[in-house]
């Protein structure tokens, strides 16, 4: 119904506020100056120009297919794998702050500093002003938390307006992330407002001035996916829902992060070479690529160490053997390279797996190919693996009188197990199940009655 009503409102939409902005798009598409000059200043010119006509096609609402069983189902099982793997999990809400820096690209520093500066009285307030003035924000604040991590959930804030409420289930498991999102956006929105402030703007013309610089900044800094911001591999999940499968292999900053670096090779190009500008570049490549990975390893690390110290409390992991620090630190570099390298899809995958590797020649475990950052299919295949050998090896031994080591065992594959059934089922264990981790480790790896 939901999809129905999305379909046709797109096409309505097109004969009404679309057409202008259509009717000017097409025009310079059409128009044989434009097209030559992007065939002579861009390499594969022909293909960029074929991009533009397919986002406007998609944007006038033509590209709106019928959803089959076999789409809807790919939906399903694609949205409440993401509850179980990433609902709860306390690193990823705090990942969501690292969207600051990326905002960095787009204003100024001082103005962020200023923004960032909130209170529960001062969210609500910017919440209320930014839907007062910003249709596209509140779309997005209304929205689930699906919609903001992934391409296959378009029109999610549609169906909750419509009287589809997101269930508990998932407003537990992915409104933490939600809520740290809109926190990101209140703060660019205060920023700038302080920023047009102090340039003389009061009144509803000062927040309507907010939004606008606002929305320019989360679309080229934040994870959207309306079709005029979204990469061309997103856009194509929504002709072929095979590529849904695809589009959340990849966490929804990384186009972006493509983008950022992009845009701001081509602004240093377009204008003079002065110490501003080069500033300027270099936020543009360091943001989105090493100061991104450095940022999202630290606070894994360091959320991971407290729960590990929590833990060790209760006296739990005391035992455990300390890590040579010379490991460590490659361990440490281990994770930034992944980081960095494994952002970039396919060839990210490749990449990552090589930095492993060499990684681990270096910490004297010598292997030809090591496992790169697994994404949900793979991730619950190896899970499946390991939860019916884990079970099939603890029975053997505990037939074999080996109990202890038995019992190990089948506690590493009943944790498997629950693992993969959580994730067709949308059942948020893997964040639960994370702060659990040293207790898991201390049945599974040391004798235990």
């Amino acid at each position: 119904m939901f999809a129905t009503f999305y379909a046709h409102l797109n096409k309505a939409a097109a004969y009404s506020n679309k057409m202008a902005p259509l009717h000017d798009a097409n025009r310079l598409l059409n128009d044989k100056r434009v097209v030559q000059s992007i065939r002579k200043g861009f390499v594969h010119g022909d293909d960029r120009i074929a991009d533009m006509k397919n986002a406007l096609r998609h944007y006038q609402g033509e590209g709106v297919v019928a959803e089959s069983s076999i789409s809807r189902g790919i939906q399903k099982f694609l949205r409440n794998a993401q509850v179980a793997k990433i609902g709860l999990k306390g690193q990823i809400i705090l990942y969501q702050r690292i969207s600051y820096f990326n905002a960095l690209t787009e204003m100024d520093a001082k103005w962020l500093v200023i923004g960032a500066k909130t209170s529960p009285e001062i969210a609500a307030d910017t919440e209320a002003r930014i839907r007062k003035t910003s249709p596209l924000l509140r779309a997005r604040f209304d929205s689930s938390g699906h919609q903001v991590m992934s391409p296959i959930h378009a029109g999610g804030s549609m169906q909750r307006f419509y009287g589809k409420p997101t269930s508990t289930r998932e407003a537990v498991s992915v409104g933490l992330i939600h809520k740290s999102d809109k926190g990101v956006i209140g703060g660019i929105w205060r920023g700038y407002k302080a920023m047009l402030k102090s340039q003389g703007l009061t009144g509803n013309k000062l927040d309507e001035a907010a939004s606008r610089l606002t929305e320019q900044n989360v679309n080229r800094t934040q994870p959207t996916w309306d079709t005029l911001t979204m990469s061309q591999l997103a856009l194509a999940t929504k002709d072929n829902p095979v590529l849904k499968i695809f589009g959340l292999m990849f966490s929804s900053q990384r186009s972006k992060n493509m983008q950022i670096v992009v845009r701001g090779t081509i602004r240093y190009k377009r204008g003079p070479p002065t110490k501003e500008a080069k500033v300027e570049l270099v936020k543009a490549w360091a943001i989105p690529t090493i100061v991104n990975a450095i940022s999202l390893v630290a606070i894994a690390a360091a959320y991971k160490g407290g729960i590990k110290r929590l833990w060790k409390f209760f006296g739990v992991g005391k035992y455990e053997e300390p890590t040579d620090p010379a490991d460590a630190w490659l361990y440490t570099s281990q994770q930034v390279l992944g980081r960095l390298l494994g952002t970039w899809l396919v060839v990210g995958d490749a990449a990552d797996s090589a930095s492993r590797s060499a990684i681990r020649g270096l910490l004297r475990e010598p292997t030809v190919f090591d496992s790169s950052q697994t994404n949900i299919l793979t991730g619950t295949k190896q899970r499946a693996e390991d939860a019916v050998e884990g079970l099939a090896r603890g029975i053997s031994e505990r037939a074999a009188g080996e109990y202890e080591k038995g019992n190990r065992d089948i506690i590493k594959g009943i944790d498997a197990a629950l693992s993969v059934i959580a994730t067709p089922a949308g059942f948020p264990y893997d964040g639960p199940r994370q702060l659990a981790d040293p207790l898991v480790k201390e049945l599974t790896e040391k004798p235990t009655n």
